[in-house]
């Protein structure tokens, strides 16, 4: 089987195979068309496929699949966690990856059963600052009892527990000098929650935790 390096066809398999291309080809001749795979230094994000035809004389140039997180993640992306204990563990952690460039909209947890060994408690931060959204939070009892949520859009739900990232005169988010303001992530960073068992002994719990995020297409000021 012969091929150029960048696209080739298996028929028995009925499979196309691309390479990335680091530039547009060249426009096709009248009334045809053509496929590749962008590496984002050309048209398209990096693992986009993109489709180019002309008409009438004419360039028509389409993004067939968008691949990039930051194409994903378009209008309001939510990602979703999930615990349950089950008595072989004494931490049990998840991480939602923030993208650079993302809103963050909420941050939630909320608890469907108690959790039931010898205590549990939940904090919800980063790598920065492991309760820098929450501290430390009962899943036992008192703290998070089944129908109760922790939001951080809503300081009516903090019950006391906000940690650094969240204050009632209005703070929202991690500050980072030139990068990062409160819902504004100028860097990929994460979202951690974590939940520490006393000991190994428990069997009901079962909790829910989720990150809500946009990647917004920011249009630049103009200037006079």
């Amino acid at each position: 089987m012969e091929h150029d390096s960048r696209a080739w066809v298996l028929p028995q398999e009925g499979v196309i195979y691309f390479k990335e291309r680091a530039a547009d080809p060249p426009d096709p001749p009248d009334g045809s068309g053509h496929i590749w795979l962008s590496d984002g230094t050309g048209s398209g994000d990096d693992g986009d496929v993109m489709m180019e035809r002309m008409v009438g004389g004419t360039v028509v140039q389409n993004t067939v699949h968008q691949n990039s997180v930051v194409a994903a993640a378009r209008g309001v992306y939510v990602q979703g966690v999930s615990f349950v204990e089950d008595g072989s563990g004494t931490s049990y952690t998840a991480t939602v990856e923030i993208p650079a460039g993302a809103l963050v909209h909420d941050i939630g947890f909320t608890t469907v059963v108690l959790w039931d060994g010898t205590s549990a408690s939940l904090i919800i931060g980063d790598d920065d600052d492991p309760n820098g959204w929450f501290t430390a939070t009962d899943l036992k009892a008192t703290n998070l009892l089944v129908g109760e949520v922790l939001s951080a859009a809503d300081d009516g739900t903090w019950g006391g527990l906000d940690g650094a990232y969240l204050t009632t005169a209005g703070r929202r988010g991690r500050v980072t000098a030139g990068v990062d303001s409160g819902w504004y992530y100028g860097a990929a960073s994460e979202v951690i929650f974590l939940v520490t068992p006393g000991a190994a002994d428990g069997s009901a719990g079962r909790s829910f935790g989720w990150v809500k995020y946009s990647v917004p297409n920011f249009t630049a000021s103009t200037n006079v």
